[in-house]
């Protein structure tokens, strides 16, 4: 899978790689948490069906993340889970 963006999550050796949606799944998601050795700490499904991330970022200490339907989701760091999403459109 091709990466598209890559950061370092802050006090670790992990990184929060978005991958090109094109080389992923649908039912993988395209935005994970990864060790140093590539191993998987979480992988982030979009929240809408048949939906890909396409931008991601650190906001302060907070992960932000965009998905092809306009939505921003704040991502917990430490499960991928979603804690709050608007509409950007």
């Amino acid at each position: 899978m091709r990466e598209r963006k890559s950061l370092p999550v802050q006090g670790t050796e992990d990184r929060i790689v978005l991958y090109a949606y094109e080389d992923c799944p649908l039912d993988t998601g395209n935005l994970m948490r990864t060790r140093l050795d590539g191993s998987i700490v979480w992988a982030a499904n979009p929240p809408e069906a048949q939906d890909a991330w396409v931008d991601v970022a650190f906001e302060n200490d907070t992960l932000l993340a965009n998905y092809w339907s306009c939505w921003q989701v704040n991502l917990s760091l430490a499960t991928g889970a979603e804690i709050h999403r608007e509409f950007t459109k």
